[in-house]
């Protein structure tokens, strides 16, 4: 019977999903080892001591993105949905029921899509410069346990009021370099699976999908999440969008970028890509 490992991040989520459902649908078709996390980071070290060819992230995005971090040559990934977003597992159809995921998992059919590096660190999602890493670092736990996606929102209102751009200048592919005050490259064909930033991304393609928000003038950029967000990205004065396979952000002085909803440093961030690297279960 081939060996699965179980990695279960207790804190994720508004709910306890029912975890010994989960063990007992997968023991169906696997020998199933369990390990419940206890803190920031711990999902990678398990997943690189884990000799497991299947890897399941049950909690959030931030728990898929740890696991991801960690995972060798080979490992493959399963996901049971039970955060507050659950992006890639909505992204790919994922059921957000945590049973019934399991059982999907257990059919073993898989997908494989790129994965993104930020200063060598792994990425599935997105990564962002700039606005939405300062939103993230007023995301509160207590809210997220209350509001659920909510807290996100609440903490993009916090933030419009005090945020001041810094400008950055973005070099695509060792070329072409554009200068701009707000910076998302997204490896998904959604941004948080709300805003679609660019007309055809494509998650297996070898290449990231670059968006440069070069206004400071907050309707414009509004008017173009609007469209973004009816999934209908248009080009627009002060927007500056393409695909590239390395990008370098720099700045005068420090900004905070996140990866895949976690902060991550500040820049200057050189942000590559590996086509195919990532076979995920679904």
């Amino acid at each position: 019977m081939k060996r699965v490992k179980l990695i279960y991040n207790p804190h994720a989520g508004q709910l306890k999903p029912n975890l010994l459902g989960v063990i007992q649908a997968l023991q169906e078709r696997f020998e199933v080892s369990v390990y419940i996390t206890r803190g920031a980071l711990d999902a990678t070290r398990e997943t690189r001591r884990s000799s497991e060819k299947i890897v399941i992230a049950m909690g959030g995005d931030g728990t898929v993105n740890e696991v991801i971090n960690g995972l060798k040559k080979g490992q493959t990934l399963g996901i049971v949905p039970v955060g507050t977003s659950n992006v890639l597992a909505r992204e790919f159809g994922i059921s957000r029921f945590a049973v019934k995921a399991a059982k999907a998992i257990c059919k073993e059919r898989s997908l494989k899509m790129d994965v993104g590096y930020a200063n060598k660190k792994r990425f599935f999602m997105t990564l962002g410069v700039g606005f939405d890493a300062s939103a993230l670092t007023k995301v509160r736990s207590r809210f997220k346990k209350v509001f659920g996606e909510g807290a996100y929102y609440l903490a993009v209102l916090e933030t419009l009021k005090a945020y001041k751009p810094e400008e950055m200048s973005v070099c695509l592919d060792h070329g072409k370099s554009v200068k701009g005050h707000f910076v998302v490259v997204g490896n998904l064909p959604t941004y948080g699976s709300v805003l679609k930033l660019t007309p055809d991304p494509d998650y297996a393609d070898g290449k990231l999908d670059v968006v440069v928000v070069q206004t400071d003038n907050l309707i414009k950029a509004f008017r173009w999440l609007g469209s973004a967000a009816l999934r209908k990205p248009q080009k627009m004065e002060g927007v500056f969008s393409c695909k590239a396979k390395h990008v370098v952000i720099r700045s005068k002085r420090k900004v905070l970028y996140h990866r895949d909803a976690e902060i991550s440093g500040h820049t200057p961030v050189v942000v590559t890509v590996k086509k195919q690297a990532l076979r995920v279960l679904y």
